[in-house]
């Protein structure tokens, strides 16, 4: 994850934003907490991944996995697409 101070953040605007469209970026201030920036879509489904109904798919996902239960990844990603349809995300409105 790219990393800016505070100050190179104000300084380079411009490019923390190209940057953070390409992955997560990293804000620091002596004496506070990191910040994050990203694009939408990364929070949307951050913000996806925290629902329980979610979590609870791909934690079965995996127990399956580990279990030898495995299927093709255009069935997973069709039940995942059919979780996710289920547990439709609200906007991300200011």
């Amino acid at each position: 994850m790219k990393t800016y101070s505070a100050t190179e953040a104000k300084n380079k605007f411009g490019q923390l934003l190209d940057d953070a469209q390409r992955g997560p970026v990293r804000i620091e201030k002596h004496g506070r907490r990191p910040m994050v920036v990203m694009t939408e879509e990364a929070y949307k489904f951050h913000l996806l991944m925290q629902k329980p109904e979610i979590r609870e798919a791909v934690s079965e996902g995996f127990a399956q996995a580990d279990r030898g239960e495995t299927v093709d990844g255009r069935t997973a990603l069709l039940r995942l697409k059919a979780e996710i349809a289920n547990s439709a995300v609200t906007s991300v409105d200011d």
